[in-house]
């Protein structure tokens, strides 16, 4: 029985896709009846007994710091930097350009063409037939 309500619950999951909206929480190991499950039992508290320090047993006084007295560091005066004199580059001037003298372009004056004088067709006559008045 316990399995057919397993297989029930677990159906009733898969046609609820695609989430279902209640959890259900099946245990298969419970016993037949539910008034036979027994209360939890409450653990025992035992109590400790608590020692109470009064004080402490090692006091500690700091002394003082000495500090040493400050030395002074010596004090170095850098010698002035002596920079070379200033020497300006030397001016290039570049020689002019020579273009050659311009000339025109070739003027290449085309043909005129030439059109054979136009001729008329050729039409040919075909002699007329004459349908008998039946077919008219």
């Amino acid at each position: 029985m316990k399995s057919f309500v397993a297989l029930f619950a677990l159906l009733a999951v898969a046609a609820a896709n695609p989430l279902p909206l209640v959890q259900l929480i099946i245990n298969v190991d419970a016993p037949a009846a539910p008034g036979a499950v027994a209360p939890p039992s409450k653990p025992e508290i035992i109590p400790t007994p608590v020692i109470v320090v009064d004080e402490a047993e090692n006091v500690v006084i700091p002394e003082p710091v000495v500090l040493p007295d400050p030395v002074l560091p010596e004090v170095v005066i850098p010698e002035p930097v002596v920079l070379p004199d200033p020497v300006l580059p030397e001016v290039v001037i570049p020689e002019p350009v020579v273009l050659p003298e311009p000339e025109l372009p070739e003027i290449v004056i085309p043909e005129p063409v030439v059109l054979p004088e136009p001729e008329l067709p050729e039409v040919e006559v075909h002699p007329v037939v004459a349908l008998p008045d039946e077919l008219n």
